[in-house]
């Protein structure tokens, strides 16, 4: 099942097996927390493709929305949109490594 290798045992999302693109060696993470529609993060993600993996993280489900029609619309394989509150999503459900880059 996609979603065994997709969550970690301590319930956490290791983003480097949510992305296709992924090879044996993992790609730099870039997150923005606050992504607002998204317009940054896709534009940066479109110019990071094949050597960087995206993520964005709102709070407001209508730029939650935005971002991800954003993402399909323009085809960016390597943007993954994620919707909730910062504060308690980056401690439950992250698993963070050292190759994240913050926003």
């Amino acid at each position: 099942m996609i979603l065994e290798s997709i969550i970690t045992h301590e319930d956490r999302i290791h983003f480097n097996s949510v992305f296709t693109n992924s090879s044996t060696t993992a790609k730099p993470l870039k997150l923005e927390i606050c992504s607002g529609a998204g317009e940054w993060a896709a534009t940066q993600a479109l110019k990071d493709e094949g050597n960087a993996n995206w993520i964005t993280l709102e709070l407001r489900h209508g730029r939650v929305y935005q971002t991800f029609v954003r993402m399909i619309m323009e085809q960016v394989n390597n943007l993954c949109v994620v919707g909730g509150d910062a504060n308690s999503v980056m401690v439950r459900d992250f698993q963070f490594l050292s190759n994240y880059y913050f926003f």
